[in-house]
């Protein structure tokens, strides 16, 4: 499966450690530029007898080894946790704030993904064939899911379907954001550099307002890759709003 990443020339020079050191940087859902990023609206999802016996059964799977006044004290700080909004939305956060998440288009000619994500086309984009999208190099590749309203996760009757709790809680996004056609990786184990073969990297485009020196310094970083990707230049079309791409030889 072939996607893309958009990058703009940042002072810190994060677009170099894709193409020179074969990183990635998955970062916590906090840092992304969505408010909404992995906020599901979170409910209940019963009154407080089912809240309680929600909580009694996972007791008895998870704190079994407790004794009974530390199951009591578990039990109360559980319940209230789940019926008070705050404190709920408080623990949700705080567990997917522990992953990371890299996020990838399949459209590489997208004007509004030049203009915010590779510095109004002063930028570039980098293709990578991620192969399978269920078992790829960085683990599946999950489609995002564009939306009117915010998704609800209803804590009582949707935690233990991990699919519902999965698409709703980390794949649901505002259709305001539908132009980016997202796909994502997400690491459990948190975000930081992750390493990538080079192989996987197999073009990288310039865009179509890139200034000399800095297409210069992108086609050096490549001519010392291996294998050296291809390299596209970014065009503006004639007729119609729109991207088209010109090989440049290699």
């Amino acid at each position: 499966m072939k996607v893309y990443k958009y990058r703009h020339f940042d002072s810190h020079g994060h677009y170099r450690q894709i193409i020179e050191n074969n990183c990635l940087f998955f970062a916590s859902p906090d840092r992304l530029n969505d408010p909404y990023e992995c906020r599901p609206l979170l409910v209940p999802g019963g009154d407080k007898a089912a809240v309680e016996a929600y909580v009694d059964k996972l007791a008895q799977k998870w704190a079994a080894h407790l004794d009974r006044k530390q199951r009591r004290q578990l039990r109360r700080e559980a319940v209230h946790r789940i019926l008070c909004e705050s404190e709920r939305e408080e623990t949700f956060h705080w567990i997917v704030e522990g992953y990371g998440v890299q996020s990838f288009s399949i459209d590489s000619t997208s004007l509004l993904m030049w203009a915010h994500y590779a510095q109004n086309h002063k930028g570039l984009c980098i293709q990578f064939d991620l192969g399978d999208q269920e078992s790829g190099p960085l683990g599946p590749l999950w489609e995002v899911e564009y939306a009117d309203e915010r998704p609800m996760v209803a804590i009582v009757t949707d935690t233990e379907d991990r699919e519902v709790m999965f698409r709703r809680g980390l794949l649901t996004k505002s259709k305001a954001w539908e132009y980016e056609r997202e796909y994502r990786a997400i690491r459990f184990e948190g975000p930081g550099l992750v390493s990538f073969e080079p192989h996987l990297l197999t073009a990288v485009i310039l865009g179509a307002r890139i200034a000399g020196d800095k297409r210069a310094e992108v086609l050096g970083l490549c001519s010392e890759r291996s294998p050296r990707p291809m390299l596209f230049q970014a065009t503006l079309r004639k007729d119609t709003f729109g991207i088209a791409l010109e090989q440049i030889p290699s």
